[in-house]
């Protein structure tokens, strides 16, 4: 992400997030070890600060799984930091793509 954000700030970003609770990621996400939310907040917001653009975080919404309201309430914590930090650097906020989860049978 701090790559992107210094060659080639130009380009939007997307990020698979799908919980901001980082037992949940790494369960949806194995590698999510390697990329703590503390880390991963701190490089979006370094994206922020030198794209000036703020990152579409992508959500799986899974019933029973990251639909909670502790999920929900970490996750609008999550946003809440990135956008406080955009705004004091006139970057946009961060904006979040729910996507339900479809089940195949």
């Amino acid at each position: 992400i701090r790559l992107l954000a210094d060659e080639a700030p130009q380009v939007n970003l997307a990020l698979s997030l799908h919980s901001a609770i980082q037992e949940t990621r790494e369960w949806l996400i194995p590698s999510a070890k390697a990329n703590p939310l503390e880390s991963l907040g701190q490089s979006l917001d370094y994206y922020a600060a030198k794209s000036g653009r703020g990152a579409m975080l992508e959500y799986l919404l899974i019933d029973k799984v990251n639909d909670s309201d502790a999920e929900v309430d970490a996750l609008a914590e999550f946003c809440q930091e990135r956008n406080e930090y955009s705004r004091s650097n006139n970057a946009k906020d961060v904006f979040v793509n729910l996507i339900p989860y479809n089940p195949t049978l």
